[in-house]
């Protein structure tokens, strides 16, 4: 409904590499950016630095709609492989 802020929905990302990965500019972006109807919970990640080899990250978003329609968003993560 309008007005009224979803569940909290948690996403967690892996490294799924075998060395550890830097986040990238874009990264901080994805994660930190309120975008529209969709916002991430106020520190409700650990994604931020350097994610080791296999180590899991999570972060949580709601929504809350302003208006009616089809609302869509996305959540994209890039890394330096080897932390550079």
């Amino acid at each position: 409904m309008i007005g009224q802020v979803s569940a909290t929905q948690t996403f967690t990302i892996t490294n799924g590499g075998g060395v550890p990965a830097a986040a990238q500019q874009g990264y901080h972006r994805s994660l930190w950016s309120d975008t529209g109807d969709f916002k991430v919970v106020a520190g409700s990640t650990n994604c931020t630095g350097t994610l080791a080899a296999a180590a899991p990250c999570s972060v949580a978003v709601t929504f809350n709609p302003t208006g009616p329609g089809l609302k869509s968003t996305s959540l994209s993560v890039s890394a330096t492989p080897g932390g550079t």
